[in-house]
């Protein structure tokens, strides 16, 4: 993780976790709202191709990285996915995390509906979730582990 700058806050009540990494280049990821492109990073660099794709006759040999904590009982809060910015800070809200559950907060337009992704800690399985936005705007999750 030393090729961030600054370094991410990744002992938010789990000291010592793993980070975790997803690429937004990566089509099933966004498209397919797929969560399987989720991976820890184990390595101390960043896991970056040099490969290139056509895009509006362009060729792009960049990538989108987003890099994930593990939160207070394991819990990885993934987000939209198919966001450029998937855990916006006016969407989401962090509420707590411990062993057996997970809180947090999400606005937005009343009725709308948000499909996110979250890592569960037990077995480590990462899944899509529909919430829909109540009439005032907000929601209030929370998960059990």
């Amino acid at each position: 993780a030393r090729d961030l700058f600054p370094m991410p806050q990744q002992h938010i009540g789990a000291p010592n976790s793993p980070l975790f990494v997803r690429s937004f280049k990566h089509g099933e990821c966004n498209t397919n709202h797929s969560t399987s492109c989720i991976k820890e990073w184990t390595g101390s660099t960043l896991p970056v191709s040099s490969g290139g794709e056509l895009f509006h006759n362009l060729t792009v040999r960049a990538d989108l990285l987003y890099v994930y904590p593990t939160l207070a009982g394991g819990w990885v809060l993934v987000g939209e996915v198919n966001k450029f910015v998937p855990l916006s800070a006016h969407r989401f809200a962090f509420g707590s995390a411990s062993a057996t559950t997970l809180e947090f907060n999400v606005t937005g337009t009343p009725n709308e509906v948000v499909m996110l992704a979250v890592k569960y800690p037990a077995d480590q399985h990462t899944t899509t979730l529909q919430l829909r936005i109540g009439p005032t705007g907000a929601i209030s999750a929370k998960l059990a582990a």
